[in-house]
């Protein structure tokens, strides 16, 4: 499916970053609407249980960026970015974005494979010319020499049926999946966040390594990880990376995608640039993106840091309705978790700082595919710039542009680490959302075929759902997706601008 090209905005209104252009002008959505937006999902509760699908669900803080070509740029922040010490969200606060990370990496990309990083072949080269021995057999077989991850008989999502069930999972072979593989997600490997549960527990390998210590307190049986991984790439290691047999390299059926769209892709992604580049993420984004775009500060960290940084929104996990035995009830899990984590109040519902489960691994340890963390006012310059025109040469915007790919039997197409999807009403919108266990962010961009007005929304809010503690009993989603937040947003920019 190829995607027409975005038309770049006027170069006049351009003469500064469109991100530091004040909001406002003849035609344009008053400031005091869109603030009306986010006070309204910040301030209303849900209908009935406290953990409906309504926007309010208790979020301690809202921040939001709205980037017109014609309007300039809208920001807002609401609530509180750290509970527990009172301090106000505000709108240079920085979030954990999880996978809004991927089209940063995307980005990256293909810069850097203009530049001749990944040799003649660009997106096109296999991945057995680009990792070496020690690497592919850690990827495999995972970081102690005497394990042997794979293959394995694991509990791993039928891709068909969406069901969890037992399969004998193969290693992969990586001389069949390619760089381009890789941003589309159709590489053929499990997704090692959402898709397989060694134990067969009922949780995948990824919960069992954050929630150690709550599982062993309710007496769940868990995988014995290793806890003391320093980098993107060991995590991934860790966890082991798996062949889906239902899935084939390249092909564009739902089963051929992994279950995220990339989070084992990307992983593997950023650690291939770091490698082959010699410089972290974090500088690559800060050279290639940040300052080509006179945006404010982003963040990539693929390794352990010293510090977890300030100025980043505490996330917040609102727990689910359970009680200490892991039975479903109509109250949430009571008390201090069992002591296994220290618990605040958050709109008067229990809820777990994330910092205190597990931080690098919360924070960083996503690597290219889940560890950005940024304000939504610079991620919003950057995502109006790669989906609109202005950051990529006009080569790259053209393979980001016929990048996506349909997936057969749905109405979306996937691309680099976005989903492009039709609308009413607000035309073809280009799509990202991103979570973390205590956060939860959405970027969408209107596509204009004809020109015309580019409009961008990005909202995050420092909350989002934890799933406990007992598989089997059904427990009711915290909803807590912000995804109404920015298309209302974007729909009343693009309503007058």
């Amino acid at each position: 499916m190829v995607v027409p090209s975005v038309v770049s905005a006027a170069p006049s209104r351009l003469s500064r970053p469109l991100a530091a252009l004040p909001w406002g002008g003849e035609g344009c959505a008053g400031a005091a609407e869109l603030r009306e937006i986010v006070d309204l999902a910040f301030d209303t509760a849900p209908p009935g249980d406290p953990f409906g699908d309504g926007r309010g669900s208790g979020a301690p803080g809202y921040s939001v960026a709205v980037l017109n070509d014609t309007c300039g740029s809208f920001t807002y922040a609401i609530g509180q970015r750290h509970v527990e010490r009172s301090r106000a969200m505000k709108v240079s606060t920085r979030h954990h974005l999880g996978s809004l990370t991927k089209p940063v990496t995307a980005a990256l990309t293909l810069i850097l494979a203009e530049q001749g990083l990944f040799g003649p072949e660009g997106l096109e080269v296999r991945l057995s010319r680009l990792l070496g021995p020690v690497e592919t057999r850690q990827l495999r077989k995972g970081l102690d020499p005497a394990e042997n991850l794979c293959p394995a008989r694991i509990s791993g999502v039928d891709r068909i049926t969406e069901a969890f069930r037992s399969f004998r999972a193969k290693c992969p072979s990586f001389k069949t999946i390619t760089i381009r593989n890789l941003l589309n997600g159709n590489h053929g490997l499990w997704d090692f966040v959402n898709e397989v549960d060694r134990n067969g527990n009922g949780f995948t390998d990824l919960v069992d390594y954050l929630l150690a210590g709550l599982l062993e307190a309710l007496g769940i049986d868990r995988l014995e990880l290793d806890d003391q991984v320093d980098t993107g790439f060991e995590l991934l290691a860790t966890m082991g990376v798996l062949k889906h047999p239902q899935a084939r390299v390249g092909r564009t059926r739902p089963q051929d995608f992994e279950a995220s769209f990339g989070n084992t892709g990307y992983q593997i992604l950023g650690f291939l640039l770091e490698k082959l580049s010699g410089e972290s993420l974090d500088a690559l984004a800060k050279k290639n993106i940040t300052k080509a775009l006179g945006l404010g500060r982003m963040t990539i960290v693929a390794r352990r840091p010293r510090t977890l940084g300030k100025g980043i929104a505490s996330g917040y996990a609102v727990t689910s309705g359970a009680d200490a035995a892991g039975v479903a009830g109509s109250q949430p899990i009571g008390g201090d978790l069992l002591g296994t984590y220290r618990i605040t109040s958050v709109g008067g519902h229990p809820a777990i700082n994330t910092f205190d489960v597990e931080p690098f691994l919360l924070t960083n340890g996503g690597g290219g595919a889940g560890a950005v963390a940024t304000s939504p006012k610079s991620y919003a310059g950057f995502y109006h710039a790669l989906v609109r025109g202005g950051l990529l040469s006009a080569a790259a915007q053209e393979l980001l542009d016929g990048a996506f790919l349909r997936v057969e039997g749905t109405t979306f197409a996937h691309g680099f680490g976005m989903f492009e999807v039709p609308s009413v009403g607000l035309g073809t919108l280009v799509t990202k959302g991103g979570a973390t266990i205590g956060s939860n962010c959405f970027a969408v961009h209107s596509r204009e075929e004809t020109g015309g007005n580019g409009v961008t929304a990005v909202a995050c809010r420092n909350s989002s759902d934890l799933f406990l503690p007992n598989p089997s009993a059904g427990l009711p989603e915290s909803s807590v997706s912000v995804s109404d937040v920015a298309i209302d947003l974007l729909a009343r920019a693009l309503a007058d601008g």
